[in-house]
């Protein structure tokens, strides 16, 4: 029996010997951990986008409550009055920050995809934040026309304040309803080419995420191929001593 003990622990010895430098051997040229790294980070960046794929449908979808809101006002003089005007350009301003947040992050999800795999697909960053440049031509514009400007407000929701209130005092309260109006109709556009910029994204990040998977199966299937080829079977011994 001891002799039995013996023998199987020098085999063992033996056959950790010779296994150890193919193991060395595979962790200089073993791809598999990081290949399935980007795997995992290509599905990450997919629900990312896929989230903010259905914020951006909300988004759309509260831009033309807001629009209905305001179309029924015009359509009923006697309720368009600023207090109600005031308090829907404070909703369409925060509404229109909403979007600009979705557009940022699907910007950054963007950064991340470029740095990850080094192939921005299409430079989606640059292009959802020339969306959020672009989002605000319209209530720039109506500043304008105004007599305004959009860089003397803190933020979107004071400017459109202050426009709905001048608009009013000037040309009456249906004038400033139909100019807000006209913004929030920019808005919907604008909400549109949103999700269009976003499922575009989507198509590129699940193509790359398809080809992370089937690279990262490759790679595993290629380790274990080598394993099976190169690590040495663990020779076992009778209690007689004799090798099987």
């Amino acid at each position: 029996m001891k002799i039995a003990k013996k023998f199987s622990f020098v085999a063992l010895a033996v056959a950790t010997l010779h296994s150890t430098p193919v193991l060395a051997q595979w962790a200089v040229i073993n791809p598999t951990s990081d290949i399935i790294a980007k795997a995992q980070h290509a599905a990450s960046y997919a629900q990312a986008a896929d989230a903010y794929a259905k914020q951006a449908l909300q988004l759309q979808n509260q831009i033309m409550q807001y629009q209905a809101m305001i179309q029924n006002l015009q359509e009923n003089p006697l309720g368009v009055v600023v207090p109600n005007l005031t308090l829907l350009a404070t909703n369409t301003a925060r509404i229109k920050q909403n979007g600009v947040n979705i557009a940022n992050n699907m910007a950054d999800v963007d950064d991340n995809i470029a740095r990850a795999f080094k192939n921005p697909q299409g430079e989606f960053g640059v292009q959802f934040r020339v969306w959020s440049n672009a989002s605000s031509d319209a209530l720039k514009g109506a500043m304008l026309n105004a007599g305004l400007q959009r860089e003397q407000f803190k933020d979107d929701e004071k400017a459109l304040q202050a426009l709905v209130t001048k608009n009013a005092a000037s040309g009456g309260a249906l004038a400033a309803a139909k100019t807000l109006g006209e913004i929030n109709s920019a808005q919907l556009a604008e909400a549109y080419k949103l999700r269009e910029l976003i499922s575009a994204q989507q198509l590129a990040t699940n193509t790359q995420m398809m080809a992370a998977n089937a690279q990262a199966l490759k790679a595993q299937t290629a380790r274990e191929g080598f394993f099976k080829e190169h690590v040495p079977r663990t020779p076992t011994f009778s209690s007689s001593g004799g090798r099987k």
